[in-house]
Order: structure tokens, then C-alpha cells, then sequence
């Protein structure tokens, strides 16, 4: 009987990458450099709805010919922009 070949690389390819996690996993480096990653995608998620009291970052924008971003900054509710 005859076996696809797709299906045989595809079963190669898994086991090889099944391998290279575990021993990923294995090795501390590794595995610490993705704990923190992970910590640092958690903390920058939620570090916004940490802070109480918000206040809104001063831009300063030289502004010579009235470009359509710096109105659209003025605008905004996030920055206090002074031109």
C-alpha cells in the first residue's frame, strides 16, 4: 500500500518540532526568556487600567505649515499639545 508522501513529511515535521519544544523547554534559558515575555505582554496589556488618575502627555509640535497631523493630534483627547 502505498503512503502520501505530504502525510509522511507532515508526521516528520511535527516530530521534529515536538522535539525542539521539549528540549526548549528543557533548558532554562530558554524557558525563562519566554516567562518573561510572556510577563512583559501581561504587564503592558493591563499597566493602563493600573494607572488611576490620568493625565495627558504634553506634545510640543513645531508646526510651520498647518500639516493635517498636527491638527488631528490637537484634537486628540490623549495629548495636550501645544504648538
Amino acid at each position: 500500500m502505498k503512503r502520501n508522501r505530504f502525510l509522511d513529511g507532515l508526521r516528520v515535521l511535527t516530530a521534529i518540532t515536538g522535539n525542539d519544544l521539549l528540549m526548549a523547554l528543557k533548558n532554562k534559558n530558554a524557558l525563562m526568556a519566554f516567562v518573561l515575555a510572556v510577563l512583559m505582554v501581561f504587564f503592558y496589556h493591563f499597566m493602563p487600567s493600573l494607572s488611576s488618575g490620568f493625565v495627558p502627555q504634553r506634545l510640543f509640535v513645531y508646526n510651520a505649515e498647518e500639516s493635517a497631523l498636527a491638527v488631528r493630534l490637537e484634537s486628540s483627547e490623549n495629548l495636550s499639545v501645544r504648538t
